[in-house]
């Protein structure tokens, strides 16, 4: 799910092509990574994208997280390169899964991009410490 501000008439919004994560983490004692996959990619119209808001504008990023594991582990962390940055997670990082639980976590990301730029971020969510 992507929230998405108004953008004011008459100054070109920035475009949002797409954002990805790479997810740091550990594996099961089979091999798998802990949250079953090792990247996640929001991007096309599936994932809501590409989207326009304003430049210093924000976005809204919902992602779903299944611990695959056997054991409990947790998001530390999630960050982006700019021109993007994240202002906070709901709920609040360390976030906790037990074996084979899924969550939410919510992503609330400002895009400090030139006007009638488009761009795309990556990023990173952390469950290593």
């Amino acid at each position: 799910m992507v929230g998405i501000l108004l953008v004011v008439p008459g100054i070109p919004p920035v475009t949002v092509s797409g954002i990805s994560f790479s997810i740091a983490q550990g594996s099961t004692l089979n091999g798998t990574p802990w949250f079953g996959v090792y990247s996640i990619n929001l991007s096309g119209p599936a994932s809501g994208f590409p989207i326009q808001v304003p430049s210093g504008g924000s976005v809204t990023l919902t992602l779903i997280i299944v611990n695959q594991d056997s054991a409990a582990h947790s998001i530390t962390s999630v960050s982006l390169n700019a021109p993007f940055v994240v202002k906070a997670t709901n709920p609040a990082l360390p976030m906790s899964w037990d074996a084979g639980e899924d969550g939410i976590i919510v992503v609330f990301v400002q895009v400090n991009a030139p006007a009638g730029s488009t761009v795309a971020g990556s990023g990173t969510i952390s469950a290593l410490g």
